[in-house]
């Protein structure tokens, strides 16, 4: 009997043990979920914020009007240069409605950079800038909560629910994902599709089976078809299946020739994903060779890139040769293998960034991630699985010479973000003190992130000084044309009836429906079929500067930049008030109006033009070589010989970009002979 009772008691308590356990989940589910609902709906709010109150960037009229055109003709012969998936997406949302047709034709021939930005730019402003870019945007940012749940996932699966929190709360106040979470670009796709593929290929690798290599498969499919970066990541997962192999086994203890079974197998399972991956690539160019739709003629040669040469260029005419990718997809490789070979950029122009450009929450915990020994001990798979991915990715992007944009680097954000979580998790589990600590800097890096709005393409982090990105960085990582919004908001304010110039650098068609401001010479101000405004040598008024319109990018207006701005936009645009003299953006817009009137063939009134810009600034190398190419286009070799030798000899001892100058005259001379 009392044999009895003592296995009754035991059963009791190992029931009472189990309940325990389920009810502890149990509330352990009933914290998490409105934690992850709640930080997915404001990372939601704040996509949305800045959706609606930044401007269109340079690209995204563009890649709109691309993803338009594949969804209305199948024309894949406009902007090839990027893989069609994002431009898919985002075009959804619009293609059901009644538009102004784009200027171009649909299908009819491949359409050039500059003839698809100018007419991204006017399909844009002729529908309403906020009518198209809003709902593509919206699109787009399926991507970033995509994103968000993912890295929730994997932080969960790899450190615990906590640290999916925590990775999660880093991720929804993180600048960089706002700022580039909804754009229509290809960053937030190749991001999300990236580290997902990491992910599926984790959780196959835990538990190998068929539906788990399928969804891998789909993973690296979509990676492909949002990023041609995307086939520099392949060798990576491939690397990183054998390793974690080698890994396992090794600390199994098994044999050498298990391993090598192994690792045939997983060979062979790589080779059916990319078999699936190729498939969906394919399939998002509607399963056609041929760019352009209705026939059986290429729109591209490769005979169309001056510079493509070494190892790079050798890769893309082999796989050119072989048909193995849509013809739109061989073009993009070339288009960026050519621009790899001439950016001259620094290896070290994304470690400064990074540094600058991500939150300081993000800064501090990484290290404390990297730092635990444990980790390296006991998440031996998480670890490779985090590191070996991301900085393979880091090194890439390094060496890509591209000095232009932390989007360029955001698809190491998520790995960073999870292992910064991890750490943040192993330093709570020590001490109360260190839960305070870490509970007190994600509010912090919440409200870096609520006083940020809406600067956050141009954000820079408390360490570096929040509006100080421009003395540091270039490009779109200060303005990328995204402050139309504010310079009108400024002007409506502050204008009081004066005149203002804007010299603005993104797509001039869409600056000018979206603000009063006259425009001035720099970036797209001549992409327009209008013609452009003839800017005095002295305005008056107030005067908006894009960065990329200050030196070190421009010196049109060189004269402003020992100046104090009465005001800072968007971290990207200076406002100043007075009356100056800008005799070089005079003669620049000379310059621009005599270059629309060239495409017109219109000689004398281009040369007319010129010789105006000649009187504003004889000694300048520029009014020379511009007049030269008029003078050889419109068949005066003589003339355009002298100009271009007058371009040599005031290069020479110009102080700013004398080899530019040099070099162009040389190769109009080599022309004329």
């Amino acid at each position: 009997m009392a044999h009895s009772i003592s296995i009754n008691t035991t059963t009791s308590h190992s029931g009472t043990e189990a309940t325990t356990a389920v009810l502890r989940r149990a509330r352990s589910r009933w914290i998490v979920i409105p934690i992850f609902v709640g930080l997915l709906g404001v990372f939601m709010l704040q996509l949305w914020l800045h959706t609606t109150h930044t401007s269109a960037t340079y690209d995204e009229p563009f890649h709109v009007l691309a993803g338009y055109r594949y969804l209305q003709c199948g024309d894949y012969g406009i902007n090839p240069e990027h893989p069609p998936l994002p431009k898919l997406l985002a075009a959804l949302p619009i293609f059901t409605r009644a538009l102004a047709p784009p200027a171009l034709p649909c299908g009819s021939k491949a359409t050039s950079k500059a003839d698809g930005f100018l007419a991204g730019a006017k399909f844009v402003a002729g529908n309403g800038v906020d009518r198209i870019l809003i709902p593509a945007r919206v699109a787009m940012s399926l991507t970033a909560l995509l994103l968000m749940v993912i890295v929730f996932l994997t932080a969960r699966e790899m450190f615990g629910p906590v640290v999916g929190l925590v990775a999660l709360a880093i991720l929804a106040f993180e600048p960089n994902f706002i700022a580039h979470g909804a754009l229509v670009t290809t960053d937030m796709a190749i991001t999300a599709s990236m580290f997902g593929a990491v992910y599926a290929l984790y959780r196959y690798r835990q538990k190998p089976g068929r539906l788990r290599l399928l969804i891998f498969a789909v993973a690296v499919g979509l990676m492909l078809a949002s990023k041609h970066s995307a086939l520099l990541v392949l060798p990576i997962l491939f690397l990183l299946l054998l390793a974690d192999i080698v890994l396992i086994q090794r600390l199994e203890g098994q044999s050498f020739t298990f391993s090598s079974r192994k690792i045939l197998h997983g060979a062979l399972a790589f080779v059916a994903v990319f078999a699936v991956a190729f498939t969906l690539l394919w399939a998002c160019y509607g399963f056609r060779y041929y760019a352009l739709p209705n026939t059986n003629a290429r729109a591209f040669a490769l005979a169309d890139f001056l510079d493509l040469t070494g190892a790079s260029g050798k890769a893309v005419a082999l796989l050119d040769r072989a048909h193995i990718f849509p013809e739109a997809y061989i073009y993009g490789l070339a288009d960026i293998a050519e621009d790899n070979q001439n950016n001259g950029g620094t290896w070290s122009y994304f470690p400064r960034a990074f540094t600058m450009k991500s939150s300081v929450a993000l800064l501090l915990l990484l290290p404390v991630g990297l730092a635990i020994p444990a980790f390296y001990r006991e998440r031996r798979r998480e670890m490779l699985f985090l590191l070996l991915p991301s900085l393979a990715y880091f090194a890439i992007t390094m060496s890509s010479g591209i000095n232009n944009g932390i989007r360029h680097l955001l698809p190491v954000y998520p790995f960073f973000i999870v292992l910064a979580a991890a750490g943040a998790g192993a330093l709570g589990r020590r001490t109360k003190l260190a839960v305070v600590a870490i509970s007190l800097l994600l509010v912090v890096h919440a409200a870096a992130s609520i006083r940020t709005f809406p600067n956050y393409i141009a954000f820079s982090n408390a360490f570096w000084g929040v509006d100080h990105t421009h003395e540091h960085l270039i490009g779109a990582d200060v303005d990328w044309g995204q402050n139309l919004k504010l310079v009108k908001d400024y002007v409506e304010k502050n204008g009081n009836g004066r005149d203002c110039w804007f010299a603005y650098w993104g797509p001039g068609e869409v600056a000018r429906v979206s603000q009063p401001c006259r425009l001035m010479p720099v970036g797209g101000w001549i992409d327009s079929t209008e013609r452009v405004d003839i800017i005095p040598p002295v305005i008056e008024g107030l005067v908006f500067l894009s960065m990329a319109s200050l030196p070190p990018e421009d010196r049109q207006f060189e004269s402003f930049a020992e100046l104090e701005p009465i005001a800072l936009l968007g971290g990207g645009v200076k406002v100043y008030e007075g009356r100056f003299e800008i005799p070089l953006a005079a003669a620049a817009s000379h310059w621009g109006r005599g270059r629309q009137l060239l495409n017109q063939r219109r000689f004398e009134e281009a040369l007319s033009q010129n010789l105006e810009a000649l009187k504003l600034v004889p000694e300048h190398p520029q009014a020379h070589v511009l007049l030269a190419e008029l003078f050889a286009a419109a068949g005066k070799p003589a003339e355009a010989r002298a100009a271009f030798e007058k371009t040599i000899q005031l290069a020479q001892n110009h102080e700013h970009f004398p080899e530019a100058y040099i070099t162009r005259a040389r190769n109009g001379l080599e022309k004329l002979k």
